[in-house]
């Protein structure tokens, strides 16, 4: 929410609360639901698309977490089987 608050100008010191930038800035729903969105739709892309080019991979070690955990999280919330 940092960022959105210096969307509007507000610094930390200001102590506006996230609802209250969210209302300022009107949006609709918060960063952490717009994630999830585009990170199910781009999963959606991936199974779309020809096996031979591979999915998304990451070049330095092994995260502690995979974006593929991330996305049967999401689904999970949602009751949605793939």
């Amino acid at each position: 929410m940092s960022v959105l608050g210096k969307i509007l100008g507000y610094t930390r010191r200001d102590q506006i609360r996230n609802a209250d930038i969210l209302k300022d800035l009107a949006l609709d729903m918060d960063v952490v639901e717009r994630l999830r969105i585009r990170r199910r739709t781009y999963f959606g892309h991936c199974t779309r698309m020809d096996p031979s080019r591979g999915g998304p991979t990451r070049s330095r070690g092994r995260p502690k977490k995979r974006w593929l955990d991330n996305v049967n999280e999401d689904c999970a919330a949602l009751y949605i089987t793939h």
